[in-house]
């Protein structure tokens, strides 16, 4: 935030500081900006356009008596750009930084006055070209012969012409994005003029120095008429061609012959020309011709003190006789790159150049293919001590079933190169040997290597290794998960032994309870029953109190029956609550329809929980069939948030909750309910009215999962 403001704070100063700057009126006030780098000056000049722009694109140039100077547009008026020379135009702005870091002058607003007419570009030498300083930016002309048009390979929206003057070499460049450059080759070696401005190449090739810019391609003029055949030139002889030719010298030399290799993807061939002679040609552009082609080729020569070569040369076929395909001639590796030919014992390191252009056939082992190989052509084979280049760019579908590690037999032309002699090379070296393969039989495989290379040997070993890998893996997964499944099973037999201990100790306490506790209530409830028989005209007070002891000790036999019961039942066993209550509830209401929806896991609930649970389901079901008459028992259940909750509800008479008789009249159950509901912490809700069914709610809080499973069968 606070950078912001400062940047914000910094150009409201700059621009303030600006407009109370007198403006530059003059180019070469501006021109003196931009050496200096001063940015943020502001200027108002009024100048003649000689370069016009392309809006949005390029800017402009203009230029008035005292200069020349490059001007940008404003993104706001991009498209205000002059792009008629001769405008006279008012020119307003300030200098700024560019990308490149130099200072440029940038147009806020360009206002045209009038137009005077196309500007008039002066006569420049190549040295004046250089050494002018007060050409710097102004309009110029150049005339020279054309050596070579090409499109830049830094900016390809720019196209390149080489001028060969009588002084030297004038670069010209025009900003042309759509002109094929192949569609302007008829215009080298024709005598031609080219107008542009002087600059210096703004890309990386910083020791051209300056060059002549246009913005438009036809300002490139030829001043004699295209050649009505490009190959009526003089021919290339040895005495008619120097070591190296100045610029003022340079002229198209032709030849004609049989092509008797392709090499470097086509970008080079080697002439046999009709005297014998050998030349290698360097093509500008197109497809190359095919061993054995007869052709003329026309081009600029140098040479290698080899032979003469041919430079940005063009092709077309001849119509010479066939040509007569040579015998291969077996050769070693020694032969080409020691002196082993020529002095057997000694061996020297050499590259032989007495077998140029002849045609060999040699062995070896193949090596290796270039990342593009089969599309170039190219492979390197071992033979001896040496590795050996093989070019098979004139036909690439000999390396088709190739492999490296294969031996093979190549036939084709040996091709030596050499650089070539320039005014600053006394004497060229040989740089590269190979063989320019002819045809696609000339690749033959001898034997291919076996199946079982290091390489498949190191991605077997491998591919075994993963499989063991994997193998010891899942055995461990599986006797981790024997392991887990034998504690599991191991748990289970405990539980299975834990819960039959449990059952015979119940069954066990149920039939001791049974011989003693249930014998003595029975014979005390027969007592009172006879005291109730002999009493008489006794007091209705006793008779009372004995009728409240009898129903007491009758609930006390009903409670123990219960628990008997309990004691003998499986129900606590089963690990499915609704088998559990259908168990609990299977002597009371077998003559009664019974639904049960009790959606709580059993290992949710411990077993003294379980016990109530099942202890208030019974006495409800009980009271239903017993009391209430009922035909339909409703029974559900569910966890809610924290709590537990579950319902009886049944279709029998039902009653009146707030008048129902309870312990003074001898009735036990609905109080025992809410008292086992109140050891839980929980509340009992019942809803009944007489003749409506009774339905009675249960709700208490339940531990979470992870604490209530621990004790699932505690």
């Amino acid at each position: 935030m606070r950078n912001s403001i400062a940047i914000i704070i910094t150009v409201a100063l700059t621009a303030a500081s600006a407009a109370a700057r007198e403006p530059l009126r003059h180019v070469n006030d501006i021109l003196a900006a931009q050496d200096t780098k001063s940015t943020g000056i502001p200027f108002d000049v009024t100048a003649m356009v000689t370069l016009a722009g392309k809006p949005g694109v390029l800017g402009f140039i203009a230029e008035d008596d005292t200069g020349a100077s490059y001007f940008g547009t404003n993104p706001a008026i991009a498209f205000d750009c002059p792009t008629n020379a001769g405008d006279i135009v008012r020119l307003q702005g300030l200098t700024i930084h560019t990308s490149g870091g130099t200072v440029a002058a940038d147009c806020h607003k360009i206002e045209r006055i009038a137009h005077r007419g196309k500007p008039e570009a002066h006569f420049v030498s190549a040295k004046a070209l250089q050494i002018n300083s007060k050409l710097r930016n102004r309009l110029a002309r150049a005339t020279g012969v054309i050596y070579d048009i090409m499109r830049d390979d830094i900016d390809p929206r720019w196209i390149f012409v080489l001028l060969c003057c009588n002084d030297g070499i004038v670069y010209w460049t025009a900003y042309d994005e759509d002109t094929p450059v192949e569609k302007l080759d008829w215009m080298i070696g024709l005598h031609a003029t080219a107008d542009g401005i002087v600059t210096r190449h703004n890309m990386t090739r910083t020791t051209i120095g300056n060059i002549l810019l246009s913005h438009d391609i036809t300002a490139l003029k030829t001043l004699e008429p295209a050649f009505s055949d490009p190959y009526d030139v003089p021919a290339a002889t040895k005495a008619a061609s120097p070591l190296y030719a100045k610029p003022a010298s340079v002229a198209r030399k032709r030849t004609s012959g049989h092509v008797i290799a392709v090499w470097n993807g086509g970008d080079n061939i080697l002439i046999k020309s009709q005297d014998g002679d050998l030349h290698r040609v360097d093509l500008r552009h197109g497809p190359p011709p095919r061993y054995g082609d007869s052709v003329k080729v026309v081009g600029y020569t140098e040479t290698d003190l080899y032979r003469i070569n041919f430079t940005h040369a063009s092709w077309s076929k001849d119509n010479g006789a066939p040509m007569q395909m040579p015998t291969a001639e077996d050769v070693s590796a020694d032969e080409i790159f020691t002196d082993s030919w020529l002095q057997p014992a000694r061996g020297r390191h050499q590259k032989n150049m007495q077998m140029l252009g002849r045609a060999v056939r040699i062995r070896g082992l193949v090596r290796g293919i270039s990342s593009a190989g089969r599309d170039i052509g190219r492979l390197y084979l071992e033979s001896g001590s040496f590795i050996l280049m093989v070019d098979a760019s004139g036909c690439p579908e000999a390396l088709d079933e190739l492999d490296v590690g294969c031996i093979v037999e190549v036939s084709g032309t040996y091709i030596a190169t050499a650089d070539s002699l320039s005014g600053t090379r006394i004497f060229p070296m040989v740089k590269d040997v190979l063989i320019a393969v002819r045809r696609p039989q000339d690749v033959k495989v001898l034997s291919r290597p076996s199946w079982w290379t290091p390489g498949r040997m190191f991605v077997l070993a491998g591919a075994l290794l993963a499989v063991l890998l994997g193998i010891f893996a899942w055995n461990m997964a599986l006797r981790r998960k024997a392991e887990r499944r034998g504690r599991e099973l191991a748990d289970e037999q405990l539980a299975h032994v834990a819960s039959e201990l449990k059952v015979v100790e119940r069954t066990r306490l149920a039939v001791e309870l049974h011989d003693s506790l249930s014998q003595t209530l029975t014979g005390i409830s027969l007592g009172i029953d006879s005291a109730l028989d002999i009493a008489g005209d006794a007091s209705e007070e006793l008779k009372r109190q004995l009728n409240y002891t009898s129903k007491t000790v009758e609930a006390c036999r009903t409670e123990l029956r219960n628990c008997l019961w309990d004691l003998r039942s499986q129900a606590l066993e089963e690990s499915d609550m609704n088998a559990a209550i259908q168990l609990a509830l299977s002597q009371i209401v077998s003559k009664t329809a019974l639904n049960v929806r009790f959606a709580v896991p059993r290992t949710r609930l411990s077993d003294k929980t379980t016990h109530t649970i099942l202890r208030i389901i019974r006495e409800l079901a009980t009271n239903a069939v017993r009391h209430g008459h009922a035909s339909s028992i409703k029974i559900a259940g569910c966890i809610d948030g924290g709590k537990l909750r579950f319902s009886v509800a049944d279709n029998g008479t039902g009653f009146d909750p707030d008048h129902a008789a309870g312990v003074a009249e001898g009735h036990f159950g609905l109080e025992g309910i809410r008292e086992r509901v109140d050891r839980l912490d929980g509340e009992v809700d019942i809803s009944s009215s007489p003749g409506r069914g009774t339905k009675v709610t249960v709700a208490f809080d339940i531990p979470p999962a992870k604490m209530e499973e621990g004790h699932g069968n505690g």
